[in-house]
């Protein structure tokens, strides 16, 4: 049986106050997403319309990208000041026993080389076991944080499962927030797939079909009766195919169609819920600067304002030297996240753009082609 089909009949055993256990973890909204069906001629046609330099999904002239507070929205999960880094000299089977209540042994026997063996994870701890054994129950959560952590949000485009799971694992339960680095290795899943680099989709291609569905209205909105509105994620998944509003049925249709989206066809705040002031930078960047499980990536908020409820401006120049900071500014990127500057919500703002703004969009997108076309000759002739 498939490990994803494990993981399912697993996800089953959980009754209803169990699953709200997973409320402090951020992930019991899972437990009713994992009936959300991927469509991947959407995200296929989509990454035709990837800037992997801007990181921007660019639908004719209309800017966006998801960020880490509509990831949160999305999962219904409350952001941590403290937030998730990768750290280099974890030892993976010394953190499995002690998150898990293993022997170094059998905790080695999970690790073998650069994959972590989820079956064998879910072989150990899918038993009920005794219920009043409550040592026991809080490590078979943990353990099934593990596996819903490696099939939703930190899915590898390679299929393997990274022992690195293990320390983000451990950081979650002590409550540090998880999302930057689902987003950051979203954003870099997407630049491998754009550059042909990777056929997959890396990160949680679960959350960014999600995101992306909502900003361009493909999914009916669920009907949610008052009271229940911390259920979203059951309402949401339930009857998903049935409002899917289907245009294409290829991935050259969606394609297409996605290039004559407008301002006005773009669904620019987050339906989810009311989500809150959302940062434009931290660190020393004029952009949000979050670390994935091996490197750091970005996104330029002030490229799309209109996500955060703010008329679109021109992007400030400073923001043009590459971006490129290593692991060794981890330490400073993890101080520096509860300071993040925010933007407030305008109460009303347009979702239009200035005639000057589209003039200097053009031409900043004439100039990327030229030497685009340009660098693609260069390699032929070599």
């Amino acid at each position: 049986m498939s490990f994803n089909n494990r993981l399912y009949l697993w996800m089953k055993d959980f009754n209803s106050v169990e699953r709200m256990n997973f409320v402090s973890y951020g992930m019991n909204s899972l437990f009713w997403l994992k009936k959300v069906p991927l469509k991947p001629q959407i995200l296929n046609a989509a990454i035709h319309h990837w800037d992997p330099d801007l990181h921007v999904f660019r639908f004719g002239l209309q800017e966006l990208c998801p960020t880490v507070e509509e990831f949160h929205a999305l999962l219904g999960c409350k952001s941590h000041e403290q937030v998730v880094v990768p750290r280099q000299l974890i030892s993976p089977s010394k953190t499995l026993k002690d998150l898990l209540g293993l022997s170094l042994k059998d905790a080695r026997d999970l690790v073998k080389g650069d994959e972590l063996k989820v079956l064998d994870i879910i072989d150990k701890f899918q038993p009920n076991g005794d219920k009043n054994d409550k040592v026991y129950q809080s490590k078979r959560q943990i353990a099934i944080c593990i596996c819903l952590l490696a099939r939703f949000l930190l899915v590898s485009a390679d299929g393997k499962f990274s022992p690195k799971l293990v320390d983000v694992a451990a950081q979650v339960v002590e409550r540090k927030d998880f999302v930057p680095t689902v987003l950051a290795e979203t954003l870099l899943g997407l630049d491998k797939v754009h550059s042909k680099a990777s056929m997959s989709f890396a990160g949680s291609p679960l959350l960014l079909q999600m995101w992306l569905l909502d900003k361009v209205n493909l999914l009916e909105k669920v009907v949610i009766p008052k009271g229940r509105e911390d259920y979203y994620a059951k309402y949401y998944a339930k009857s998903y195919d049935s409002r899917l509003i289907k245009y294409h049925d290829t991935a050259e249709g969606w394609k297409q169609w996605f290039s004559t989206l407008t301002a006005n066809d773009i669904n620019w705040r987050c339906s989810r819920s009311v989500v809150p002031d959302m940062a434009i930078k931290n660190m020393n960047f004029k952009r949000m600067a979050i670390v994935g499980l091996t490197s750091f990536t970005f996104y330029i908020p002030c490229r799309f304002l209109r996500q955060l409820g703010n008329d679109q401006g021109l992007p400030p120049v400073e923001l043009e030297p590459s971006f490129n900071p290593s692991l060794k500014s981890v330490s400073h990127y993890k101080k520096s996240w509860p300071s993040r500057q925010k933007l407030a919500k305008k109460e009303a703002f347009n979702s239009g753009l200035e005639e000057r703004y589209v003039e200097w969009l053009e031409e900043e997108i004439k100039e990327k082609a030229e030497k685009e076309g340009t660098d693609t000759l260069k390699r032929k002739r070599t």
